[in-house]
């Protein structure tokens, strides 16, 4: 009885999602345009606390009402203490349908989430609510057309550099992996004779890195103070199972652990001058990577030192509310609706109840890898891009 009313709380926040999330894009619009081109500064931290206002809420109800558990490991302290210290990129793999929220819910802790950023294929800013959400935060968004992308990606990494703590998770690995992405992508570096071959993985692609850290050290050189992490970021469940991975399998109560792991790298050491060593040492991350991976599948965890993980209330309250004023509204609309009997009142909630239905429909397919991008099953797609 517990567990199924914890999945109604669960499938109830999906709706409750969509509504405060149009709530806050509006809100988002309105800074974006009356603030922004006046205050850059002020426009993100009041952007900060609209963004962390939509994002925690998937985080508070899997640490609140799910039977998702979370283990965090760091390969020393130094990657302990450093970690959200100040901004950086995440190098992330690409293996689960959460992958997006397991950082989430480590962004969630480190007090970084309203201002986190990603790598993003540009067709997701159409995904309604939350696709408009970042397109009005300075997400980084991709068309995989490397001669349109790295004037914009070098362009983007300047604006982000200039937020004090701002964490870039980076998908290397291109798209999710499965099988078929698997076999060509090995099959590419069999081709290219690249000098690695991956077990969990797939092949990274090395020009997005080469343009980022290049930016990055440039702007280190005519900024001393400028600090900046580089961080090595592994996530794997249980049993490695993907198929307790999906966002509807967790609302619906599907038992799994999410284990992250964390290695701070330094950036200074990243060799820019040249696009092959900068390839070489991706590769070398990503090696590491498929060990760690292996290291997982042997033992049930990762290597380092384990760090626990503990919920926010601050989390806990904006959910509550959120749902509570979500709720309350709807209860008292249609109520309004059906005892007042206009024909266009009813007609209008009910085309919003069937646009938050196809809204949240697009938005959890986003999340599945059946719905991932193709791109990179051709083994005539460039692994570099």
């Amino acid at each position: 009885m517990i567990s199924r009313l914890h999945s109604y709380v669960g499938y109830a926040t999906l709706l409750s999602f969509v509504i405060s999330g149009l709530v806050l894009n509006i809100a988002q619009l309105l800074v974006f345009v009356l603030i922004r081109p006046i205050s850059p500064r002020l426009f993100r931290e009041i952007n900060h606390y609209l963004q962390f206002s939509y994002w925690s809420q998937t985080v508070a109800v899997t640490d609140w009402n799910t039977n998702v558990k979370c283990r965090l490991y760091y390969k020393d302290e130094k990657s302990f203490e450093e970690f959200g210290k100040y901004s950086g990129i995440v190098i992330a793999n690409h293996r689960y349908d959460i992958d997006w929220l397991a950082a989430w819910m480590l962004s969630d802790k480190l007090g970084t989430l309203g201002s986190d950023k990603a790598m993003l294929k540009s067709s997701l800013r159409h995904i309604p609510v939350i696709g408009w959400g970042w397109s009005l935060c300075d997400m980084i968004f991709l068309s995989r057309d490397w001669q349109k992308d790295k004037d914009n990606l070098a362009k983007q990494m300047k604006i982000l550099l200039t937020y004090p703590r701002s964490l870039i998770l980076a998908y290397f690995e291109g798209t999710r992996f499965t099988k078929s992405k698997y076999e060509a992508s090995q099959k590419y570096a069999e081709e290219k004779k690249l000098p690695i071959r991956l077990k969990n993985h797939l092949i990274p692609r090395t020009r997005g890195f080469h343009c980022m850290t290049s930016v990055i050290k440039e702007e280190m050189r005519k900024n001393p103070k400028l600090k900046f992490g580089l961080y090595n970021f592994e996530v794997a469940l249980d049993n490695d199972d993907n198929s307790k991975a999906s966002l509807t399998s967790i609302l619906g109560g599907a038992k799994t652990c999410i284990h992250i792991y964390v290695e701070s790298l330094n950036p200074e050491q990243v060799p820019t001058g040249s696009e092959e060593a900068n390839s070489n040492y991706l590769f070398q991350v990503y090696k590491e990577k498929d060990r760690l991976m292996d290291y997982f599948k042997e033992n049930g965890k990762f290597p380092g030192i384990e760090k626990p993980y503990k919920p926010r209330w601050q989390t806990l309250v904006n959910w509550s509310s959120w749902m509570l004023l979500t709720y309350v509204t709807l209860v008292y609309q249609y109520y309004v609706c059906f005892t007042a009997g206009s024909l266009i009142y009813i007609t209008f909630m009910l085309t919003l109840a069937l646009s938050v239905v196809f809204s949240l429909r697009l938005m959890v397919n986003s999340t599945k890898v059946s719905k991932s991008s193709s791109y990179g099953t051709s083994t005539n797609s460039s692994k570099k891009d």
